[in-house]
């Protein structure tokens, strides 16, 4: 049956229905077509009734058809046409095929009809209505191929990303030397997955909480670590002066310098005290500031270990024996490392066990040290230290350089070089002044031999003949 009408025009019916196609009361599939262009294929119930046929349905087509300018004419097409149904089984895939190919059939068939009803329709003289043209819009500026689905690919994965990035910064930081550094990319890792966690779509909090305390306390260590290497302090004209002699050319900090003289005690010694006396422990470092001493080994002067203001400039070692007591004390400390790092030998036991006394199997018997007499003779002093007149150094007990090495890495090599520099310095001042008293004996030797042994002859010359 045809529908339409306009609000103008007087409402013209034709009676498109084919019953013969149709059986009685069934269920119908109708098919919504714009003429101009089709819109939507749907499925409804018809107003006919229950399908009574078990294996056949029907296939309707509603279409819209308007005039050359407007939709002054519309007309509302409804077709039927008997479609199979098919049931389910094996061979569904080929039904659902065959199915569209039925459906693609019939709804051009419609087309077809709908035009030749459309064309009896239109009164003699008028042209039948054509479809009207498509507007071509201008199209928007669209992006670079591809970018939209980068960006996606992008914002989708950005957590992975992350993650993967502070992965690589902490494997990174595992194969640095200086502590700075692997602090600063042990932050950049633990910050890399707060970041994830935080933005993942699931949270887990505790995760999160656990990087932000290891960000934290990285953090705060490197502050503490740039403010011993770059931290400004203010200097005494004295403190200065033993900073830039004895401790600034071996790569100690003025922050360092400051916690090194804070741990020293201050004394003064008169002409003839005697400050080391040789044999006795040597259980503190002393750094002579100003003033003059003499080292003496069985009342023999050694000019290397003995310190005097000029000696930084004359020598070829520099005021090395400014330092007093640095050999013993590195030594204390390597034998303590040494210590902490092997375990004694336990001797071998025989293929039978012998069994101990009752007396001493309760008894915990004492660990001798492996290097206990390594150990008191490196306390032990090997030259005596005296003033020559009014001296003023510092003293450091064992125990406080022991709490400064302990500080840092950095204060541990910076005082290791100073002291090391200070030894390198009285081995070059020994063998440049052993070896001036060698040239000075061989000349002598020389001298003396060519003045008493040698006889000197002269042969006069011949008279030209």
């Amino acid at each position: 049956m045809i529908r339409g009408g306009t609000a103008k025009s007087t409402l013209r019916r034709t009676s498109f229905w084919r019953r013969s196609q149709l059986p009685e009361p069934t269920k119908a599939r109708h098919y919504s077509f714009n003429l101009p262009e089709v819109c939507q294929v749907g499925r409804t119930s018809s107003a006919l009734g229950r399908r009574q046929h078990p294996s056949h349905s029907h296939v309707g087509l509603v279409g819209l058809c308007g005039s050359k300018q407007s939709l002054t004419h519309t007309k509302r097409v409804i077709f039927s046409h008997p479609v199979k149904r098919w049931s389910s089984g094996k061979d569904s895939s080929s039904s659902n095929s065959t199915a569209t190919s039925q459906v693609t059939e019939i709804v051009s068939n419609v087309v077809t009809q709908v035009s030749k009803e459309v064309a009896k329709a239109t009164p003699k003289g008028k042209a039948i209505p054509k479809f009207p043209k498509i507007v071509k819009l201008p199209r928007p500026l669209n992006k670079a191929p591809g970018s939209d689905s980068t960006l996606e690919w992008l914002t989708a994965n950005a957590g992975v990303m992350v993650l993967n990035f502070g992965s690589i910064c902490l494997l990174m930081a595992f194969t640095r030397s200086d502590i700075l550094e692997l602090r600063l990319l042990s932050i950049m890792g633990s910050f890399s997955n707060v970041v994830y966690f935080a933005t993942s779509s699931k949270k887990q909090y505790l995760p999160m909480v656990w990087s932000g305390v290891f960000v934290l306390t990285n953090a705060i260590m490197v502050y503490k670590i740039l403010e011993e290497r770059s931290g400004s302090v203010t200097l005494t004209p004295l403190q200065e002066a033993v900073y830039e002699e004895h401790f600034m050319p071996h790569g100690v900090t003025p922050r360092q310098f400051e916690y090194i003289f804070g741990k020293a005690k201050e004394k003064w010694a008169s002409k003839d005290d005697v400050l080391v006396r040789r044999g006795q422990d040597m259980t503190k470092v002393l750094l002579i500031v100003s003033g003059t001493t003499q080292a003496q080994n069985l009342g023999r002067r050694v000019t290397a270990a003995s310190s005097k203001p000029g000696h930084q400039h004359e020598l070829s070692g520099g005021d090395s024996g400014a330092w007093i007591g640095e050999i013993n004390f590195l030594e204390s400390m390597s034998n303590k490392i040494s210590n902490a790092t092997t375990t004694p030998k336990q001797p071998e036991s025989s293929t039978e066990a012998t069994p101990a006394p009752a007396s001493t199997a309760t008894v915990a018997q004492p660990i001798t040290p492996m290097n206990s007499s390594a150990n008191n003779a490196s306390r032990k002093a090997l030259l005596t230290y005296s003033a020559a007149g009014p001296v003023h150094y510092l003293e450091w007990t064992h125990e406080d350089l022991e709490l400064l090495f302990g500080k840092s890495v950095d204060m541990r090599s910076a005082l290791t070089r100073a002291m090391t520099a200070a030894i390198v310095g009285k081995v070059v001042n020994l063998t440049v002044s052993k070896s001036k008293q060698s040239d000075v004996f061989w000349t002598r030797w020389l001298s003396a031999r060519t003045e008493d042994d040698v006889e000197v002859s002269i042969v006069p010359e011949e008279a030209p003949q």
